[in-house]
Protein backbone atom coordinates (compact mmCIF):
# COMPACT_ATOMS: atom_id res chain seq x y z
CA UNK A 1 0.00 0.00 0.00
CA UNK A 2 1.24 3.05 -0.93
CA UNK A 3 0.84 6.15 1.50
CA UNK A 4 1.75 9.74 -0.21
CA UNK A 5 3.08 12.46 1.78
CA UNK A 6 -0.09 13.98 1.96
CA UNK A 7 -1.75 10.91 3.43
CA UNK A 8 1.18 10.99 6.06
CA UNK A 9 1.23 14.26 7.10
CA UNK A 10 -2.87 14.39 7.71
CA UNK A 11 -2.97 11.01 9.55
CA UNK A 12 0.06 12.69 12.50
CA UNK A 13 -2.20 15.96 12.05
CA UNK A 14 -5.57 14.67 12.84
CA UNK A 15 -4.08 12.48 16.02
CA UNK A 16 -2.63 15.68 17.24
CA UNK A 17 -5.71 17.69 17.15
CA UNK A 18 -7.45 14.22 18.69
CA UNK A 19 -4.47 14.21 21.66
CA UNK A 20 -5.02 17.79 22.04
CA UNK A 21 -9.06 17.98 22.86
CA UNK A 22 -8.40 14.61 25.40
CA UNK A 23 -5.64 17.80 26.50
CA UNK A 24 -8.64 20.51 26.83
CA UNK A 25 -11.08 17.62 27.69
CA UNK A 26 -9.24 17.15 31.42
CA UNK A 27 -7.43 14.60 30.40
CA UNK A 28 -3.95 16.10 31.23
CA UNK A 29 -1.19 13.37 31.39
CA UNK A 30 2.12 12.81 30.31
CA UNK A 31 1.30 10.65 27.21
CA UNK A 32 -1.03 12.55 25.87
CA UNK A 33 1.54 16.08 26.02
CA UNK A 34 4.09 13.26 24.24
CA UNK A 35 1.72 12.04 21.43
CA UNK A 36 0.32 15.82 21.30
CA UNK A 37 4.12 17.39 20.85
CA UNK A 38 5.18 14.60 18.23
CA UNK A 39 2.31 14.76 16.10
CA UNK A 40 2.17 18.16 16.03
CA UNK A 41 6.10 18.27 14.81
CA UNK A 42 5.52 15.82 12.28
CA UNK A 43 2.59 16.61 10.47
CA UNK A 44 3.40 20.65 10.74
CA UNK A 45 6.90 18.87 8.76
CA UNK A 46 5.42 16.51 6.34
CA UNK A 47 2.62 19.35 5.44
CA UNK A 48 5.07 21.73 4.79
CA UNK A 49 6.92 19.41 2.86
CA UNK A 50 3.95 19.08 0.79
CA UNK A 51 3.60 22.77 0.05
CA UNK A 52 7.37 22.96 -0.84
CA UNK A 53 6.10 19.59 -3.54
CA UNK A 54 2.86 21.47 -5.10
CA UNK A 55 6.01 24.64 -5.92
CA UNK A 56 9.00 22.67 -6.55
CA UNK A 57 9.67 19.01 -6.07
CA UNK A 58 13.55 19.43 -6.19
CA UNK A 59 12.67 21.78 -2.81
CA UNK A 60 12.16 19.23 -0.44
CA UNK A 61 15.08 17.86 -0.90
CA UNK A 62 18.38 19.38 1.48
CA UNK A 63 20.67 21.36 -0.11
CA UNK A 64 23.60 19.36 1.53
CA UNK A 65 25.62 17.20 -1.15
CA UNK A 66 22.69 18.88 -3.77
CA UNK A 67 24.52 18.32 -6.22
CA UNK A 68 25.93 15.08 -5.80
CA UNK A 69 22.91 13.22 -4.63
CA UNK A 70 19.80 14.91 -5.85
CA UNK A 71 21.45 16.01 -9.38
CA UNK A 72 22.72 12.50 -10.02
CA UNK A 73 19.12 10.92 -9.14
CA UNK A 74 17.53 13.42 -11.45
CA UNK A 75 19.77 12.60 -14.41
CA UNK A 76 19.43 9.08 -14.00
CA UNK A 77 15.61 9.17 -13.68
CA UNK A 78 15.50 11.82 -16.71
CA UNK A 79 17.43 9.07 -18.84
CA UNK A 80 14.71 6.05 -18.10
CA UNK A 81 11.80 8.55 -18.73
CA UNK A 82 10.64 8.38 -14.80
CA UNK A 83 10.29 10.68 -12.22
CA UNK A 84 13.15 10.85 -9.52
CA UNK A 85 10.29 8.93 -7.09
CA UNK A 86 9.62 5.93 -9.34
CA UNK A 87 13.33 5.86 -10.27
CA UNK A 88 14.69 5.49 -7.00
CA UNK A 89 11.85 2.63 -6.25
CA UNK A 90 12.52 0.58 -9.44
CA UNK A 91 16.58 0.84 -8.47
CA UNK A 92 15.56 -0.39 -4.42
CA UNK A 93 17.29 3.04 -3.92
CA UNK A 94 16.69 5.84 -0.99
CA UNK A 95 15.89 9.28 -1.69
CA UNK A 96 18.33 12.01 -1.29
CA UNK A 97 17.53 13.67 2.35
CA UNK A 98 14.66 15.55 2.33
CA UNK A 99 14.55 18.86 4.31
CA UNK A 100 14.08 18.63 8.04
CA UNK A 101 11.64 20.53 10.05
CA UNK A 102 13.15 23.91 10.15
CA UNK A 103 14.47 23.61 6.28
CA UNK A 104 11.04 22.94 5.43
CA UNK A 105 9.00 25.83 6.76
CA UNK A 106 12.47 28.48 6.28
CA UNK A 107 11.85 27.79 3.01
CA UNK A 108 8.35 28.87 2.74
CA UNK A 109 9.17 32.00 4.36
CA UNK A 110 12.22 33.53 3.25
CA UNK A 111 12.30 31.42 -0.60
CA UNK A 112 9.23 31.68 -1.29
CA UNK A 113 8.27 35.28 1.07
CA UNK A 114 4.82 33.62 2.45
CA UNK A 115 3.66 36.27 4.75
CA UNK A 116 1.14 34.27 6.42
CA UNK A 117 4.22 33.24 8.46
CA UNK A 118 4.13 35.59 10.66
CA UNK A 119 6.65 36.33 13.80
CA UNK A 120 4.49 34.67 16.03
CA UNK A 121 3.65 31.27 14.01
CA UNK A 122 7.67 31.24 13.61
CA UNK A 123 8.56 31.77 16.80
CA UNK A 124 5.89 28.74 18.07
CA UNK A 125 7.43 26.61 15.51
CA UNK A 126 11.16 27.19 16.86
CA UNK A 127 9.21 26.53 20.40
CA UNK A 128 7.79 23.24 19.06
CA UNK A 129 11.06 22.13 17.77
CA UNK A 130 13.00 22.36 20.73
CA UNK A 131 10.35 20.82 23.08
CA UNK A 132 9.95 17.71 20.64
CA UNK A 133 13.74 17.36 20.68
CA UNK A 134 14.05 17.63 24.64
CA UNK A 135 10.83 15.64 24.87
CA UNK A 136 12.47 12.76 22.68
CA UNK A 137 16.34 13.46 23.93
CA UNK A 138 15.99 14.27 27.77
CA UNK A 139 12.91 16.21 29.29
CA UNK A 140 10.67 18.82 29.31
CA UNK A 141 8.55 21.40 31.20
CA UNK A 142 5.38 21.88 30.21
CA UNK A 143 3.14 24.50 31.45
CA UNK A 144 0.01 26.35 29.94
CA UNK A 145 1.71 28.95 28.18
CA UNK A 146 3.38 26.03 26.25
CA UNK A 147 -0.07 24.42 25.84
CA UNK A 148 -1.74 27.62 24.32
CA UNK A 149 1.54 28.31 22.23
CA UNK A 150 1.18 25.02 20.47
CA UNK A 151 -2.54 25.09 20.68
CA UNK A 152 -2.67 28.58 18.97
CA UNK A 153 -0.32 27.39 16.79
CA UNK A 154 -2.12 24.24 15.72
CA UNK A 155 -4.66 27.09 14.66
CA UNK A 156 -2.94 29.22 12.71
CA UNK A 157 -1.37 26.19 10.56
CA UNK A 158 -4.87 25.10 9.79
CA UNK A 159 -5.46 28.26 8.15
CA UNK A 160 -2.64 28.30 5.94
CA UNK A 161 -2.99 24.63 5.02
CA UNK A 162 -6.40 25.42 4.17
CA UNK A 163 -5.46 27.97 1.95
CA UNK A 164 -2.43 26.36 0.46
CA UNK A 165 -2.74 22.50 0.13
CA UNK A 166 -5.55 21.82 -2.37
CA UNK A 167 -5.69 17.98 -0.82
CA UNK A 168 -6.81 19.89 2.49
CA UNK A 169 -10.15 20.71 1.45
CA UNK A 170 -11.49 24.27 1.60
CA UNK A 171 -13.26 24.76 4.48
CA UNK A 172 -12.76 20.94 5.95
CA UNK A 173 -13.63 21.13 9.34
CA UNK A 174 -10.80 18.68 11.17
CA UNK A 175 -10.81 20.81 14.38
CA UNK A 176 -14.11 20.90 16.00
CA UNK A 177 -15.50 23.98 16.93
CA UNK A 178 -15.66 23.54 20.40
CA UNK A 179 -11.98 23.17 20.15
CA UNK A 180 -11.54 26.23 18.64
CA UNK A 181 -13.49 28.07 21.41
CA UNK A 182 -11.68 26.48 23.78
CA UNK A 183 -7.98 27.53 22.60
CA UNK A 184 -9.20 31.14 21.13
CA UNK A 185 -10.17 32.05 25.29
CA UNK A 186 -6.64 31.75 25.50
CA UNK A 187 -7.02 30.17 29.45
CA UNK A 188 -5.42 26.75 29.08
CA UNK A 189 -4.09 26.36 32.64
CA UNK A 190 -3.31 23.05 33.61
CA UNK A 191 -5.54 22.96 36.86
CA UNK A 192 -8.37 24.70 35.62
CA UNK A 193 -8.28 21.91 32.80
CA UNK A 194 -8.43 19.11 35.17
CA UNK A 195 -10.42 20.57 38.15
CA UNK A 196 -13.72 21.72 35.83
CA UNK A 197 -13.56 18.85 33.62
CA UNK A 198 -17.08 16.57 34.49
CA UNK A 199 -15.30 13.44 34.67
CA UNK A 200 -12.45 14.30 37.01
CA UNK A 201 -14.90 15.94 39.13
CA UNK A 202 -16.64 12.40 39.35
CA UNK A 203 -13.98 10.36 40.30
CA UNK A 204 -12.58 13.33 42.68
CA UNK A 205 -16.13 13.38 44.33
CA UNK A 206 -16.10 9.48 45.19
CA UNK A 207 -13.22 9.78 46.99
CA UNK A 208 -14.91 12.61 48.87
CA UNK A 209 -17.53 10.45 49.37
CA UNK A 210 -16.67 6.86 49.65
CA UNK A 211 -13.19 7.86 51.77
CA UNK A 212 -14.22 4.77 54.16
CA UNK A 213 -13.45 2.66 50.63
CA UNK A 214 -9.50 3.60 50.63
CA UNK A 215 -8.23 2.74 53.66
CA UNK A 216 -5.03 0.82 53.45
CA UNK A 217 -4.23 0.94 50.07
CA UNK A 218 -1.18 1.88 48.00
CA UNK A 219 -1.67 4.29 46.02
CA UNK A 220 -0.22 3.35 43.14
CA UNK A 221 -2.50 0.31 43.24
CA UNK A 222 -4.16 2.22 40.43
CA UNK A 223 -5.90 -1.27 39.00
CA UNK A 224 -7.38 -1.75 42.51
CA UNK A 225 -8.14 2.28 42.90
CA UNK A 226 -10.52 1.95 39.52
CA UNK A 227 -11.76 -1.66 40.60
CA UNK A 228 -13.49 0.19 43.70
CA UNK A 229 -14.32 3.33 42.38
CA UNK A 230 -16.08 0.89 39.36
CA UNK A 231 -17.85 -0.99 42.13
CA UNK A 232 -19.00 2.32 43.88
CA UNK A 233 -20.55 4.06 41.35
CA UNK A 234 -22.52 3.78 38.42
CA UNK A 235 -21.87 7.36 37.12
CA UNK A 236 -18.75 7.04 35.96
CA UNK A 237 -18.82 5.69 32.15
CA UNK A 238 -14.95 5.08 31.68
CA UNK A 239 -13.62 1.85 30.84
CA UNK A 240 -11.40 0.19 33.36
CA UNK A 241 -7.78 1.54 31.35
CA UNK A 242 -9.15 4.98 30.97
CA UNK A 243 -10.29 5.30 34.53
CA UNK A 244 -6.96 3.77 35.61
CA UNK A 245 -4.82 6.63 33.29
CA UNK A 246 -7.28 9.63 34.84
CA UNK A 247 -6.41 8.54 38.69
CA UNK A 248 -2.65 8.12 37.48
CA UNK A 249 -3.35 11.54 36.30
CA UNK A 250 -5.07 13.17 39.42
CA UNK A 251 -2.18 11.86 41.69
CA UNK A 252 0.67 13.14 39.83
CA UNK A 253 -1.10 16.70 39.97
CA UNK A 254 -1.49 16.76 43.46
CA UNK A 255 -5.41 16.03 43.26
CA UNK A 256 -5.32 12.63 45.05
CA UNK A 257 -3.10 11.84 48.01
CA UNK A 258 -1.59 9.48 50.46
CA UNK A 259 -1.93 10.58 54.39
CA UNK A 260 -0.99 8.55 57.44
CA UNK A 261 -3.62 8.98 61.00
CA UNK A 262 -2.19 8.13 64.06
CA UNK A 263 -4.47 6.92 66.91
CA UNK A 264 -4.10 5.45 70.29
CA UNK A 265 -6.27 2.53 71.80
CA UNK A 266 -6.65 4.29 74.80
CA UNK A 267 -3.48 3.02 76.35
CA UNK A 268 0.43 3.67 75.33
CA UNK A 269 -0.36 1.48 72.53
CA UNK A 270 -0.12 3.69 68.84
CA UNK A 271 -1.01 2.20 65.44
CA UNK A 272 -1.69 4.12 62.17
CA UNK A 273 -3.23 3.64 59.07
CA UNK A 274 -3.14 4.79 55.76
CA UNK A 275 -6.00 6.76 53.77
CA UNK A 276 -6.15 7.89 50.02
CA UNK A 277 -8.19 11.17 49.69
CA UNK A 278 -8.55 14.08 47.82
CA UNK A 279 -6.34 16.89 48.56
CA UNK A 280 -7.30 20.75 49.05
CA UNK A 281 -6.35 21.61 45.58
CA UNK A 282 -9.76 19.95 44.59
CA UNK A 283 -11.70 21.10 47.50
CA UNK A 284 -10.77 24.67 47.02
CA UNK A 285 -12.02 24.16 43.47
Amino acid sequence: MKIDIFENGITAWKESILVLEKILNGEVDFSNYRRFIINLQSGLELLFKKMLFDKNEFMIFSFDKFQDKVLKEYKNSTKEGKSIFEYVASKNKQLPHTVNFKESYQRLVYLYNMDCFNEEIIANLLKLENLRNNLVHFEVDIDEEVVSSLAKLLLDCDEIFQENIDEYGWGNNYILENTRCMINKKDLNINKLISENVINQQILNEFKNEAGSFVEIDINDYELIAEIIQHQSSNIKLSKDELIRRIEMLVRHGYIEENYYNFSYGNDDMDSITVIEITDKFKSC
